[in-house]
């Protein structure tokens, strides 16, 4: 086995070391956006129950219409 020199080794670790620094920014990047994925998914989660909500509201109101219609028919 050839002679492994101490500049070697350190050569070595110095580009181990640039590596996971940039390793560690790509993490970095990737945890900021899946943060930002999971604050827009909540947002449309929101947006979607409140149009449920709205949905309901109409479908209530169009039901107490129906019923005062029918109330309200002249018999023939």
């Amino acid at each position: 086995m050839p002679d492994v020199s101490n500049e070697a080794i350190f050569e070595l670790l110095r580009k181990m070391r640039m590596d996971m620094a940039l390793l560690r920014e790509d993490c970095r990047t990737i945890r900021e956006e899946i943060g930002a994925v999971r604050s827009h998914l909540i947002a449309t989660q929101r947006d979607i129950a409140n149009s449920y909500q709205r949905i309901d509201t109409i479908e209530a109101r169009a039901d107490t219409i129906d019923r005062r219609l029918e109330a309200a028919k002249v018999p023939a």
